[in-house]
This record gives C-alpha cells, structure tokens and sequence, in this order.
C-alpha cells in the first residue's frame, strides 16, 4: 500500500501552489482539501505558467503589443514614409468591450441556417459558450466540477521535451463572495458581483460534452486574468486561499493517463462526439510505445514479481 503525505500549501500573495510528485500525492490531496467541499471547480492546464486567461484576451493582448511595437515607417523609402505621414493611419485596438460585440456579432451572423431546423434562441452567454465549443476566440474560461476531468486536460497533450509542470486550478467563487460580504458589509441578498468573476453554466443543445465534462466557465469583467483580478480587487490578508495551483511534473504524465483512463476519464467519455472517437483511437496509437517503456520500468516489474496471489486447490 502506497503511502501518501499530503505537501503543504505555499501561500503566495494571490495563490496557493502545491507541488505533487506522483499520482497519490495528487489524489491524497484531493482528498483531503477538495473532495468533501462543492464549492470549489477546476481547471487543467499544460504549462503551470500560463496565466488563467481566455483565448479572447490572449489574442487581443497579443495584437495590442504587435501594434504597439511595430513601427510603420520601418524600412521605407522617404518617398513612402511622407506617404504614410501623410495618411496618418490609425495602429491602436479599438475597446475590448467594441471588438467583443463585433466578434459576436459575426458570429451570430455566420451561423445562420448552421444550427440545424429551428434552432433555439439564444442569450449572448449562450451564444459564447457555443462559440467555445466550436473554437471562437471569446472571453469565457473552460472549467469543471471534477479535479480528475480538470487533470486529464492538464495531461493530455504529450510534450516529450518539456520539464515544465503541469497546473489543476481550482477555485472556490463561493470563497469570493464570501470575501466581498465581508470587506464590503453586505448579506447576501444585497450582494452586486456584477464587477466581479462571473460563473457560468452554459447548456445548450449543440453542446453535449458541457455535461460529460461536468463543464462551466467563468467570465471575469474587464478581461483580466483572474490572478489579477484578485490581485486588484481582493484583499486576501488573513483569509483562506480562494484560488490554488496544484503542480504536477511533466515527467508523471503516462502513470497520471493510466490511472485516469481506469477512472473511465478519457477522450472517449469526455467528448461524446466522432472526434473523442478519433482522440481516444490516438490516444491507443500512442500506448502502443508508452505501454512497453511502462512494463521495461523496475516499479512495474516489481509489482509483478511479488504478485504470488493465487488459487490452490489443495486447500480445504
């Protein structure tokens, strides 16, 4: 039997990280801080230094900063430089708010006669968790009420080069609002988080992996991560972490699959649809190799050597 102890928590100035070596660690952690407590959902990343920030947001930032650092007049002759002068063009985003509605607009636009006969109105965040499904750069962050869901997306992409650690977030929203009562001298039902980190549940028909996933998103006001808006929003000194980073080694990606996979989390249950077909036959193509390093490794020899379980029919 496996004996776990539970790392501690580094508090940090927003959050709370904790390093896991192996796949009981992990699970032992669960256990102990997360698992009796619905307050809390989760988010699996690749890279532990990612920021939580939608796609949205990494695309709009990333053409303010190609704006802002590109010089027009690079590489002209003086002829074309008095030309663009001379025109004056403009090499600044419009607002967040104004390039947001544009991006959904088109996007409605673009669905027409897409959804199938009579298909359902839809709410703007409706319309956004559609277009998360179907790849839409939009300002909504993926999540799940499950850690095991949240560390097979944190896995499942091999990256054989990388020493970089793998992240589960979790967050409790709960913790939050109870942070906003408190600091703010409100109950509840007088509460305004309209300028706050929003959750959202966004069923709808088009898509059915929100459920297998045990899928919800959140949606924070003015496009910051949700680190920063932490960071500038919330005074967390003397209080209970609400966001936690729990790191896990690129190294421990196989032995994390194979448990998750005997937890029936893999593409084939969590994507309900041709594609997790597709997944779940690659993920097999690449076990094909993984397999035979796993059985060469001295733990799994072993575990099978010592294995002297078995059926005697002499006894009584």
């Amino acid at each position: 039997m496996n004996e776990s102890i539970v790392p501690s928590w580094k508090c940090e100035k927003v959050i709370a990280v904790s390093n896991e070596n192996n796949w009981h660690e992990f699970v032992a952690l669960i256990e102990t801080d997360f698992l009796d407590w619905d307050e809390y959902i989760f988010r699996g990343q690749k890279d532990s230094s990612w920021p939580l920030r939608p796609k949205f947001d990494r695309e709009y930032r990333g053409a303010k900063k190609l704006l802002a650092e590109t010089d027009p007049l690079k590489g002209l002759n003086p002829q074309e430089i008095g030309l663009v002068r001379q025109s004056n063009p403009k090499l600044t985003l419009d607002a967040r708010s104004d390039l947001l509605d544009r991006l959904l607009d088109r996007f409605k636009k673009a669905c027409t006669g897409r959804r199938g006969h009579s298909p359902k109105s839809l709410s703007d965040i409706e319309w956004w968790a559609l277009g998360q499904h179907f790849g839409l750069a939009t300002p909504l962050l993926d999540w799940t009420q499950s850690p095991y869901v949240a560390a097979y997306f944190a896995l499942t992409e091999p990256d054989l080069n990388s020493n970089a650690n793998r992240a589960v977030w979790a967050y409790s929203h709960d913790g939050m609002k109870d942070i906003f009562i408190n600091s703010v001298g409100l109950d509840e039902e007088n509460l305004d988080l309209s300028d706050a980190i929003e959750v959202v549940f966004g069923l709808i028909d088009e898509n059915s992996r929100i459920i297998s996933q045990n899928g919800l998103f959140t949606k924070t006001p003015d496009g910051e991560d949700i680190e920063e808006f932490i960071a500038n929003k919330i005074d967390l000194t003397g209080m209970s972490p609400i966001l936690y980073k729990i790191e896990i080694p690129n190294s421990q990606r196989e032995a994390f699959m194979r448990h998750l996979k005997s937890m029936n989390i893999h593409a084939g249950s969590l994507f309900p649809d041709i594609v997790g077909a597709a997944e779940f036959a690659n993920r097999g193509l690449e076990c094909e190799s993984s397999d035979l390093l796993w059985k060469a490794q001295p733990s799994f020899i072993r575990r099978m050597l010592s294995n002297d379980t078995y059926h005697d029919n002499n006894k009584a």
